[in-house]
């Protein structure tokens, strides 16, 4: 039996690459090669109960995972940034597209709106404070959040955007900059 996770695995893939309107029961239980009771009998609710649950771990493991692996390793806060920038474009790397059709979505349904919200924001209130842990500069620490975050989300939209790596060569030269000081 596939499991609920599969199906939200499965839900995240199926976003990345061909968008929110591709989130079809059938289309998921084709690309699992099971039988819609599967997902029946992990989303009783259907199509709504998947969506919100899709977007919870879509926060969950695109978030919140992130942040506490960053937080489980003993280093400068300089490196703790570097860790995550490392973690963000590994999943770059994975599905490149999902975080902007993910703001897609968000742009027609309230609950993905939410959710992005609350990431965003999460997002920036991590960077925020890791900024400050950085340089001991309050004043600054947000407007640098604020850059950093907008560098991935602008470049998503770029049409065509950018690669992965592309996105990571222009982190790399800013925090070069940035962080001359810092070990």
């Amino acid at each position: 039996m596939v499991t609920k996770k599969a199906w939200l695995e499965a839900g995240l893939r199926m976003l990345a690459k061909e968008g929110y309107g591709a989130l079809r029961i059938e289309r998921l239980a084709g690309a699992l090669g099971v039988s819609k009771g599967s997902f029946y009998h992990h989303f009783s609710d259907g199509m709504p109960g998947f969506r919100r649950e899709l977007l919870a771990h879509y926060e969950q493991e695109h978030t919140q995972r992130h942040f506490d692996t960053v937080a489980a390793e003993d280093q400068t806060p300089a490196d703790r940034l570097r860790l995550l920038r490392r973690l963000v474009m590994a999943n770059e790397d994975q599905e490149p597209r999902r975080g902007a059709n993910i703001r897609t979505w968000a742009a027609h349904d309230d609950d993905a709106q939410r959710t992005l919200e609350r990431v965003d924001a999460a997002r920036i209130e991590y960077l925020r404070a890791l900024w400050e842990a950085i340089s001991g500069d309050a004043e600054a620490a947000t407007p640098m959040a604020r850059l950093l975050y907008v560098m991935l989300i602008g470049a998503q939209h770029l049409l065509p955007p950018l690669e992965p790596s592309e996105i990571d060569q222009l982190y790399e030269v800013v925090l070069a900059a940035v962080l001359e000081d810092e070990p």
